[in-house]
């Protein structure tokens, strides 16, 4: 069953890029991790855990479609670079004894309280995981600077609002959470077609990420740019 819901998740490489991250199956237990080859490129490791948050939040979806309650137990870190998160359905007996991450209890975010993608949205979902989107600035001085970082991304800001998805710290726990939000918010869009899609851009270095925090009002760290 474990391995049949991951293959009904996995369907899709664009949205999920597994050449980034791999699973094993031992027991009863399934565990996601970053591919060893990329452990040692800092920006190819982070995508690897971020795609990897994405693959979680869309099993737990699915094995709740299947009526199985599941256990994620995620503990990704800079020491231990390959395990990301083990995955484990939960028998009828056990609900007392075990428990999901609240992350993934988005019971208490039905669709019906989000009717459209805007902004609020966003923002809400965000502080979910922790984190925090913000508007881009508009101080006309720094606006030759985010043209060039915009340039540079080849990101053509015509029309659309920019936000940039932020967080206190910069750590695989927090780049596994910027998985679970884009995920989450693909999962919102697709239940309802009436939602659009924004764009999201997280395939971008560190030291790119680290140059455009002046964008965003109290950003310490930006893990995507959001265009809608």
């Amino acid at each position: 069953m474990l391995k049949s819901i991951l293959e009904s998740v996995i369907n899709q490489p664009d949205r999920y890029n597994n050449k980034l991250w791999t699973y094993r199956l031992s027991g009863n237990m399934l565990e996601i991790m970053a591919r060893p080859k990329y452990n040692q490129d800092p920006d190819l490791y982070r995508m690897a855990v971020i795609r990897s948050g994405q693959v979680l939040q869309a099993f737990y979806q699915q094995a709740r479609l299947k009526n199985q309650r599941t256990m994620i137990q995620s503990f990704p870190n800079m020491e231990e670079t390959s395990l990301v998160a083990v995955i484990r359905l939960l028998k009828p007996d056990e609900g007392a004894k075990s428990k999901t991450s609240d992350y993934f209890k988005n019971e208490q975010e039905p669709e019906e309280s989000h009717p459209s993608m805007n902004p609020q949205t966003l923002i809400a979902i965000a502080s979910h995981y922790g984190m925090f989107l913000h508007p881009l600035c508009t101080d006309s001085s720094d606006l030759p600077k985010q043209e060039l970082i915009f340039s540079e991304l080849s990101i053509d800001l015509a029309g659309r609002s920019c936000f940039g998805l932020c967080s206190t710290s910069d750590n695989p726990f927090i780049w596994l959470k910027t998985g679970y939000w884009f995920e989450r918010i693909r999962q919102l869009s697709e239940s309802n077609g009436s939602l659009s899609m924004p764009s999201i851009h997280d395939e971008i270095s560190k030291e790119k990420r680290s140059g455009m925090c002046f964008m965003f009002e109290d950003c310490p760290f930006v893990q995507a740019l959001v265009l809608s």
